[in-house]
């Protein structure tokens, strides 16, 4: 068996002393966070759908921000409100481990709502130009048509 001495086993390493050192230091770092050594599929944070009462909030919010506006009432008629859609086998949902024991489903596709329509009922709501902005925004929030979207104004 060929031996090799301490000093030429330095000379070989030297080219590679770097890369090495950084692969040690991200293996030491990986297994002292916990995310190294876990063969289990983690699941990511995503937001849970919103529901059509959320969505109604948050365009109220983004509606009064507009110059003239004033005051809000929002009322959106849906279809099909928020879902989400899981991963199977054929016969089961896929579920994942996220840690302490717990298990989630693996989700495939999240759908939005499907809006038939809007109300938006506001203070500026006999100006045109406050109807146009609102109509616009509106139709760009919920992918509808300006002819599934009445702008009204509000009663004083």
């Amino acid at each position: 068996m060929n031996r090799i001495d301490h000093t030429e086993l330095l000379r070989r390493l030297r080219p590679v002393k770097i890369p090495l050192l950084i692969l040690t230091c991200s293996l030491l770092i990986l297994l002292s966070t916990g995310k190294g050594g876990d063969s289990t599929v983690q699941s990511t944070e995503k937001p849970a759908p919103m529901t059509v009462a959320e969505e109604e909030s948050r365009l109220t919010d983004v509606l009064q921000t507009i110059d003239g506006v004033g005051t809000v009432r929002v009322l959106l008629s849906w279809q099909i409100s928020a879902q989400t859609e899981y991963v199977t086998d054929g016969e089961k949902t896929i579920l994942l481990s996220v840690g302490s024991g717990r298990q989630e489903a693996l989700p495939s596709r999240t759908r939005g709502p499907d809006y038939l329509g809007a109300v938006i009922v506001c203070e500026g709501g006999d100006d045109p130009k406050i109807k146009w902005s609102v109509l616009e925004a509106v139709s760009k929030f919920t992918g509808l048509r300006s002819d599934r979207v009445t702008v009204l104004k509000l009663q004083e």
